[in-house]
Order: structure tokens, then sequence, then C-alpha cells
């Protein structure tokens, strides 16, 4: 486990990229956001205590946004093994982040569903005409 610290503005991890490790928020403020057919979408704000970059340590993919701080912001970066030492000397930690992931996909399966409903929709719209 390492402290890392950025700047207003600074990218903490990118889209796309591989990472080997995922971070904590000990203070400040960052935003998660991925581009979309050169737009870019705002997906969150996270702060104190909350995580992200789990994906990409869990399952050895591309990270899946980007992370950008906000203000000035303080994080706890995890390697794998790092991340297996926290979870052992506090279990919470590791129930924390099965709740959040679980309310993450939560909302994921939301936002499909109300997308594939929008592609129902246009599909009838058009086979009417």
């Amino acid at each position: 486990m390492k402290i890392k610290n950025f700047k207003k503005g600074e990218c903490i991890c990118q889209e796309d990229s591989f990472g080997g490790e995922m971070y904590v928020i000990l203070s400040g403020k960052a935003q998660v956001f991925k581009m979309i057919d050169g737009h870019r979408i705002d997906l969150a704000y996270e702060e104190e205590g909350d995580f992200f970059g789990e994906i990409s340590l869990l399952i050895n993919c591309p990270r899946t946004a980007s992370v950008v701080a906000v203000e000035d912001t303080e994080v706890l970066v995890l390697s794998k093994t790092s991340f297996i030492d926290k979870i052992v000397s506090d279990p919470r930690f590791a129930l924390t982040m099965a709740t959040t992931m679980a309310k993450r996909l939560e909302e994921a399966h939301k936002v499909i569903s109300k997308l594939e409903g929008a592609r129902r929709s246009l599909e009838l719209l058009y086979q009417t005409k």
C-alpha cells in the first residue's frame, strides 16, 4: 500500500490503459468519466472513502473509465497483494466493496434496461411504417 497525491485536474487513471492497482480516496474529490464516440460522458464523483479501479485490479482488464482529480486528492493505492492484505486485515472493507459493486451493477442494469426499451420502441415505430 502506498499513498499518492494528485493535484486538481490531474489524471489518476486513464480509460483503456492497463493497471494493476485500485484506489481509495483518503481526501479530496475525483470525477469518473468515459469517452464515447468522441464525447465525454460524466459517470460519477468519488469522495473520501470511495474506491475505483477495482475492475482492472480484479480481472486484469483495461480500465473501463478515466478518473481525474477535481480538487487536490490523496489516494491509497492498492496493488493486488496489498488489496488481499487489506481484506484479510479488515473484512468490513471487503463487505463495503461488495455492496458498492452490487449497487453499481444494479445501476448499470437499469441503464441497460432503459436502452433496451428505447431500442424496442424504435423498432416498433419503424416497423409500423
